[in-house]
């Protein structure tokens, strides 16, 4: 009997190690360096300028950048998370993030980048595939975690993920601008809060067994 319980008990324990150790796995992210940012777009689409200050990325007005992610490892990115903080001085055309694919001279339409995009702010009437996160801070900081399910093609195997402030000066109401992003990373998705109390739980009536054996 004691054999038997002491096999259960130790079953029960590797399982709890195993989903710790899984969910410190799925808790780990890949921070993206911004230093390693390029111009994005075909001519005359970027015509701002942009500067990396050792945390943050800003983009002047009408700035398209990208930062390769090639050699992320992105295959299940439909359980991946974007995260980022991100300001803005005022509201342009269009201002957000988002992934795309060939080169950094695509243009937008060419790389799908509109419909695999995040719109953050901006006055413009079109949008991105994605309008549900909203910048609301009035030049202030303000942080984001997007479930990358949302996107649009979640089988896509993106090469760029892209910074950008459009201001083409023809949309009512918007103004030239700066924004800037730090704090850039695609993380797991963590393990429910609640399967962490499930564990608990469970070893705590291993340990009441033990006790009334």
């Amino acid at each position: 009997m004691k054999t038997r319980h002491l096999l259960y008990s130790a079953s029960v324990f590797i399982i709890l190690c195993t989903v710790m150790i899984g969910g410190q796995a799925q808790a780990a992210y890949n921070s993206i360096d911004l230093s390693t940012f390029e111009s994005y777009g075909k001519k005359n689409q970027s015509t701002g300028d942009a500067s990396y200050t050792g945390q943050e990325l800003i983009l002047d007005s009408d700035a398209w950048k990208a930062v390769n992610i090639s050699n992320l490892d992105l295959d299940n990115i439909a359980k991946l998370k974007l995260t980022f903080d991100f300001k803005a001085s005022a509201e342009s055309d269009i201002q957000g993030i988002g992934f795309a694919t060939g080169s950094s001279s695509s243009s937008v339409y060419e790389s799908d980048l509109r419909k695999n995009a995040y719109k953050l702010s901006g006055l413009a009437k079109y949008n991105c595939s994605n309008s549900s996160y909203t910048y609301t801070e009035n030049g202030e900081w303000q942080s984001f975690s997007i479930n990358l399910s949302s996107l649009y093609d979640t089988d896509s195997d993106f090469d760029y993920l892209v910074f950008f402030n459009d201001y083409d000066g023809n949309v009512k109401g918007s103004s030239p601008s700066e924004v800037a992003f730090r704090n850039v990373a695609i993380a797991s998705t963590p393990i429910p809060g609640a399967l962490w109390l499930f564990g608990s739980g469970l070893l705590g009536v291993v340990m009441i067994r033990r006790k009334r054996v």
